[in-house]
């Protein structure tokens, strides 16, 4: 990819790299884009940043700014900005595509002798594995493994891919797709052969998630979807056409973008968030059946097993209710897949316990 600019003689002789990282930014995390920027120039990279937050010239004062692609486009994602500014035949000249998050630790990772490991292993699609010390880890087959060189999955947080891979995931990306749902569980398909053995985590090269609010989020937005689904908007589409959640063998396939259902429009453990609250009144027919439910075997009981104790009542009276309004019954037995940790492949069928 060869600058326009400058004079035209010196762009021809200028030697390019041949690897690629392509990263969405914020200027909220500037300083941590500034670490991971600074580690892949040193080590010959070409480096694209799309900007989601439409801010550009706050990055003027860091010494490789003029060294770097900027792409500005308000409120979208990598993946948004790789289906338009990542085409295969574009990125050609590259033989490994980084394309990653911007809240990622690079602390303990070498660029060079990661994809060094990666040439001698064949991986086309991979990634560094995850600090699970340091890291808030979605998925615990991404993360380290000790005495381990690679083990198999990628998950789409910093995958890397080769030339050919990148071609092939390229096309499987939707015109409209604001976030990858599901691709991770489809690269196989990209493995240029056996994705078993041509896909994987590399475990001797580790990097950080910090699990940091993106998309130019503040810890003190409220917890409502709404806020960032507008009417009208691909994503709202999107959201429209998919209609529900589809939950498949040991997966899922999410009306919504991941980072919204998971993290930034979700209660989380220790994470602070503005949230709306409701309180429960029930009616005095339900509580009078509470109580007469107890005999006076249990007025020694503490107080939280006689809230556990009203809350069983309380549900199998709405059950009832339900039931009496014509409401769907299930009589099936409810059934467990084992899925192989590797492939992902179910392997038996069983009931669930």
């Amino acid at each position: 990819m060869r600058p326009l600019w400058g004079p035209v003689a010196e762009n021809i002789t200028s030697t390019p790299s041949v690897n690629l990282l392509a990263i969405a930014v914020g200027i909220k995390q500037k300083q941590i884009v500034k670490q991971i920027v600074e580690k892949f120039l040193a080590n010959g990279f070409v480096v694209m940043l799309f900007h989601y937050d439409d801010v550009v010239d706050e990055w003027r004062d860091l010494g490789w700014s003029s060294r770097v692609i900027h792409v500005s486009v308000m409120n979208q994602t990598k993946w948004w900005f790789a289906k338009r500014f990542l085409h295969p035949d574009i990125v050609a000249e590259y033989d490994y595509i980084f394309l990653w998050d911007e809240d990622l630790g690079v602390q303990d990772f070498d660029p060079a002798r990661c994809l060094s490991i990666v040439k001698d292993e064949g991986l086309e699609i991979s990634q560094p594995a995850l600090d699970p010390a340091k890291s808030e880890v979605h998925h615990q087959i991404t993360a380290r493994r000790r005495n381990s060189k690679v083990h198999s999955w990628v998950e789409m947080m910093a995958p890397v891919f080769s030339r050919a891979a990148w071609r092939c995931a390229w096309y499987m990306l939707q015109n409209y797709l604001i976030h990858a749902w599901g691709l991770d569980f489809q690269l196989g398909y990209c493995a240029q052969g056996d994705r078993t053995k041509n896909v994987g985590v590399v475990d001797s090269q580790y990097i950080v998630h910090l699990g940091l609010p993106t998309l130019g989020v503040s810890d003190g937005t409220k917890v409502n979807v709404t806020n960032f689904v507008h009417p009208g908007t691909p994503l709202d589409d999107e959201a429209t056409q998919r209609g529900t959640s589809v939950y498949l063998v040991e997966r899922r396939i999410d009306m919504l973008p991941k980072p919204l259902t998971e993290d930034i429009c979700s209660l989380r453990a220790d994470v602070e968030r503005l949230a709306f609250f409701v309180i429960w009144l029930m009616i005095e027919s339900v509580v009078v059946m509470i109580q007469l439910s107890f005999s006076s075997e249990f007025c020694l009981m503490d107080p939280l097993t006689t809230d556990l104790r009203n809350m069983n009542v309380l549900a199998k009276v709405m059950r009832q209710r339900r039931i009496d309004r014509e409401a769907l019954t299930l009589a099936s037995a409810e059934v467990k897949f084992h899925i192989d940790t590797e492939t992902h492949d179910p392997l038996d069928i069983g009931m669930l316990t």
